[in-house]
C-alpha cells in the first residue's frame, strides 16, 4: 500500500518533465513575450510614460506581474511536493540560483547604464525571488525526507 503512493504513470512523468523544463525557461519566455507583445514595457524605469500610452503600459505591467507571480507560486507548489527525488530538488535549486544570479547581474548592469527596462525587471525579480524560495523549500524538503527516513514514518 505504501508503494502505491509513489507510483506515477509514464504519461504523468513525461508531463512532469515538460513542466519541469518549462519552469526553468519561463522567465526567458516572459521576457521575450513582453518584448514582442507589450512594446510599452520597453520603456526604462527612469523614463516617464507618455500619457497616450499609460493605460497600455499599466495593463501590460499588471499582466506581466500576474504571470510572474503565478509562475513563482506554481514553482513553489511543484518543489513542495514530497514525491520529488533529492537529486531533482538539488537540480531545481541550482538552476533557479543560476537564473537568479544571471538576472541579478543583468539588472545591475542595466541599472548602472541607465537602460533598465520594465520587461527585464519583472522577470528578473521573479527569477531572483524564485531562487531564494526554491532553495529554502528544497532544503526543507530534504530535511523532512531525512527526518521521515530516520523515524521510519511513511508519508
Amino acid at each position: 500500500m505504501a508503494g502505491a503512493l509513489h507510483r506515477v504513470s509514464p504519461r504523468m512523468q513525461s508531463v512532469g518533465t515538460f513542466f519541469h523544463f518549462f519552469g526553468y525557461v519561463f522567465p526567458m519566455i516572459l521576457l521575450i513575450g513582453a518584448y514582442l507583445l507589450a512594446p510599452t514595457l520597453r520603456y526604462t524605469v527612469f523614463n516617464t510614460i507618455p500619457q497616450s500610452e499609460s493605460s497600455d503600459f499599466y495593463i501590460s505591467l499588471i499582466v506581466d506581474l500576474m504571470l510572474a507571480i503565478i509562475w513563482v507560486i506554481a514553482d513553489m507548489i511543484v518543489i513542495s511536493r514530497t514525491l520529488i527525488s533529492g537529486p531533482r530538488l538539488i537540480e531545481n535549486a541550482m538552476v533557479s540560483m543560476i537564473m537568479g544570479f544571471v538576472f541579478l547581474g543583468v539588472i545591475v548592469h542595466m541599472y548602472d547604464t541607465g537602460a533598465l527596462a520594465w520587461l527585464v525587471l519583472i522577470p528578473g525579480l521573479a527569477a531572483i525571488i524564485d531562487a531564494f524560495v526554491t532553495v529554502y523549500i528544497a532544503l526543507n524538503q530534504a530535511l523532512l525526507k531525512r527526518l521521515l527516513q530516520e523515524t521510519g514514518a511513511d508519508h
